[in-house]
């Protein structure tokens, strides 16, 4: 195994599918490679008894990153928010008032970390 697999090919690797965790430790993922910057916004859901938190892109050079995380960033900045970050709270909202899109954005997501697990030689066709 790689010394820098990513989340979503890790647990395609792992369970032959990418689950939603998935979209949660990719943002972890790129935070700890510093891409972005998580602040915490001081917005409290208290019906919902979760808080509102802000992914701010940092770096904008991809050079080193695979296709499928270059795609999760565009989604996730460009598309569910406002070309320099989003909120959790932009993101269920995009969720919630355009839920073909997600899942459309979504399943093009999984498509490309499917590909970049097999341009990476995690499986052996031959057999």
């Amino acid at each position: 195994m790689p010394e820098d697999c990513t989340p979503a090919i890790a647990n395609y690797l792992v369970n032959l599918t990418v689950s939603t965790n998935s979209i949660i430790a990719t943002i972890l993922d790129l935070a700890r490679k510093g891409y972005f910057e998580i602040q915490q916004t001081g917005e409290f859901d208290k019906k919902e008894d979760t808080e509102n938190i802000k992914f701010i892109l940092k770096n904008k050079d991809f050079t080193y990153l695979l296709e499928h995380e270059k795609y999760f960033i565009h989604w996730l900045i460009d598309i569910m928010g406002d070309g320099d970050s989003v909120t959790t709270d932009d993101i269920e909202y995009f969720s919630d008032k355009n839920s073909m899109k997600f899942i459309e954005h979504h399943n093009k997501w999984i498509k490309k970390v499917k590909e970049n697990a097999n341009e990476e030689g995690y499986f052996d066709d031959s057999g």
